[in-house]
């Protein structure tokens, strides 16, 4: 995998973790490939995020250090302001009684931190009518909202029960179920960035004036310091 230009870094240690769980010997290239390339070409999904989002503030909870640098500041805020809190993946970097939901998108992410989300009390948002069998198990019996999400480097778009984004990055995938719901705007805590040089800065700069470029896209606040384009206002004035 390190050879292969098609995986990241968190393919690897998400791969590393579910093997271990799971055993060296079900590894299989051509299964794995098929995991992180499973998003078709017909959108499904049974769950509408304006269940949840609808005319609310969300917070997404990202996994930069700031979050852990800011946390006092970050729960203050969630505590006055009461957003929707929306944890990627499974971040936490703030009391877990403050999060309201979690959401993972990337589909060797999902294999591996099954048991983790598991573990969690958050209702997941993923895309599990369109996940292969062997990530849907790992799901079993945990409470998932279905929201459905096709990849298309060319397009973006907001459906009730739907997005079609250009990654399947999960910071892309829950921007578009906030502006799916039809939320009154996002603030995003933890997008610190990677770091000068690295190519990841990049694709989530890309990502970001992609989403923002969208006449149904939502209003994007930075409380935390953040590398990409996006307004920010310090999480200590608000």
């Amino acid at each position: 995998m390190l050879a292969d230009s098609r995986y990241d870094e968190e393919d690897v240690l998400s791969v590393i973790d579910h093997l271990r769980r799971e055993g060296g010997k079900k590894y299989n290239a051509t299964t794995l490939e098929h995991a992180r390339h499973f998003y078709g070409k017909e959108p499904q999904g049974t769950w509408s995020p304006a269940e949840v989002f609808e005319d609310r503030d969300v917070l997404l909870l990202g996994a930069g250090p700031a979050v852990g640098k800011h946390q006092h500041a970050i729960e203050t805020f969630i505590r006055n302001h009461k957003p929707v809190v929306v944890a990627l993946n499974t971040q936490m970097g703030v009391s877990p009684d403050l999060i309201d939901l979690r959401v993972a998108s990337h589909p060797v992410r999902l294999l591996a931190d099954g048991a983790k989300h598991a573990a969690l009390p958050q209702p997941l948002i993923a895309p599990l009518s369109m996940l292969p069998d062997e990530v849907r198990q790992t799901l079993e019996g945990q409470n998932v909202f279905d929201f459905g999400l096709v990849v298309d480097a060319g397009r973006v778009e907001f459906g009730d029960r739907y997005c079609i984004m250009p990654s399947s990055l999960v910071v892309n995938y829950a921007l578009a179920a906030a502006a799916s719901g039809r939320a009154q705007r996002v603030f995003l805590a933890g997008f610190d960035g990677y770091g000068a040089g690295d190519p990841r800065d990049q694709e989530m700069q890309s990502l970001m004036e992609s989403y923002q470029s969208h006449t149904d896209s939502l209003p994007l606040t930075a409380i935390t310091p953040t590398q990409y384009g996006i307004h920010t206002e310090s999480v200590y004035a608000l």
